[in-house]
């Protein structure tokens, strides 16, 4: 995986629409070899698919999806913030403030009810969760698996034991996402994964919910210490790991975000990392978000692209 901006500049100057479309090549190679493992396993009917925030879980399921579809394995999918609880039955952390990534934010026992009637009976009825009037729409969605179906359960705790309890082994896979590179220098770390999946959450930030980079460095600390406490000790329960790293995504951000990230004040939360984001960037070639395929998964960070988020 090349992660040295060195050789990332490199790449992108020779060849910008080429460098991007290797990136898409690899990370689809990837999710298409973890599909047709699945597709092999006999009675398999549940994927469970965890990561950290901006780690590319929604897309990567969508992806995941149409892999499985392709390879004879007709699929659904199931996204566990459907099942968010209303804020006045939130839980709170030990600073008073609601905690939204605590696994108890969601409606466990419906969870597992949901769950439990698609391994029974092939079909169940899902919430949709409007985060615009932060409630749950009236509607419903019904899921029906074909034979030989399966469904894909995406989100933050879909690891969590407290979501996967009861549930047999032999018909679930349990696959973690997250961005699992570090940008480098000459051999010096500049940016962590971290660091990059922050920008990466910038971005969405800014461009789909009208929300600036001051709002999501304000926020950052608090969902790094969530994914500590309620997503990493589950890590090593996932049968598959997937890093969701695209070589060219610090060039294109470059261009979506520099100068907002210029203009901060030197007191914003998380400065640090704000200075280190502007290092990395200074010494990055810029790339057009417009050399970025509609179907790609860093279309869930900037805006457009194939599938809606």
């Amino acid at each position: 995986m090349v992660n040295d901006i060195s050789e990332i500049n490199k790449m992108a100057l020779e060849n910008p629409s080429g460098f991007v479309l290797a990136s898409e090549k690899e990370y689809r190679k990837r999710i298409g070899e973890i599909a047709q493992l699945a597709a092999m396993r006999q009675g398999l009917k549940i994927i469970l698919l965890a990561g950290p925030s901006a780690s590319g879980k929604t897309t990567s399921s969508l992806i995941l999806r149409e892999c499985l579809c392709a390879a004879g394995m007709p699929t659904e999918t199931v996204s566990l913030d459907d099942y968010y609880k209303t804020q006045e039955k939130m839980p709170r952390d030990e600073y008073g403030m609601l905690d939204f990534e605590s696994v108890y934010s969601l409606e466990t026992e419906e969870i597992s009810e949901t769950l439990r009637l698609l391994l029974e009976r092939d079909e169940a009825e899902v919430p949709i969760f409007n985060f615009k009037e932060k409630r749950r729409s009236e509607n419903m969605r019904k899921i029906k698996l074909p034979k030989n179906g399966a469904v894909i359960v995406e989100g933050l705790h879909a690891l969590n034991p407290v979501i996967t309890e009861g549930l047999p082994e032999d018909k679930i896979l349990k696959l973690y996402v997250s961005v699992a590179a570090n940008i480098t220098y000459g051999g010096e770390n500049l940016l962590s994964s971290r660091d990059i999946r922050l920008i990466r959450r910038i971005s969405r930030d800014m461009l789909y919910r009208n929300s600036p980079p001051e709002n999501s460095l304000s926020l950052w600390s608090s969902v790094i210490r969530g994914e500590d406490k309620y997503l990493c000790p589950y890590r090593s329960l996932a049968d598959y790991e997937l890093c969701s790293f695209h070589n060219y995504e610090l060039c294109v951000f470059k261009s979506i975000m520099y100068e907002e990230l210029s203009r901060l004040p030197v007191s914003v939360e998380n400065r640090k990392t704000v200075d280190a984001v502007l290092y990395a960037m200074d010494k990055a070639v810029e790339l057009s978000p417009n050399t970025v395929p509609e179907d790609s998964l860093m279309r869930e960070f900037m805006r457009g692209g194939k599938y809606k988020i």
